[in-house]
């Protein structure tokens, strides 16, 4: 297991009025935590709106914000749930 430190950033979840998910402005994000020397992202945690989402919303976001760092930032997950059915 690598060791979290740094600067890491607890982004929100950018979403469309209807509620879905709005992954296309995730690299655009991950792109200005790198230019403002952030080493990280934790990612469906509570400021992230993480609780609300599903697990195959979780998933997209995780995925997404993977390949939009392109192993510049160090992604953290929280993966705990409030969603019964999953």
């Amino acid at each position: 297991m690598n060791r979290i430190d740094g600067y890491i950033a607890a982004p929100f979840t950018p979403m469309l009025e209807n509620g879905d998910l709005n992954l296309n402005l995730i690299p655009e994000y991950t792109s200005y935590l790198i230019r403002n020397n952030l080493d990280g992202a934790f990612i469906c945690g509570s400021t992230g709106e993480g609780a609300l989402l599903n697990k195959e919303e979780r998933m997209a976001l995780v995925e997404k914000w993977i390949e939009a760092s392109k192993g510049k930032l160090k992604i953290v997950v929280h993966t705990g749930g409030t969603n019964l059915r999953d």
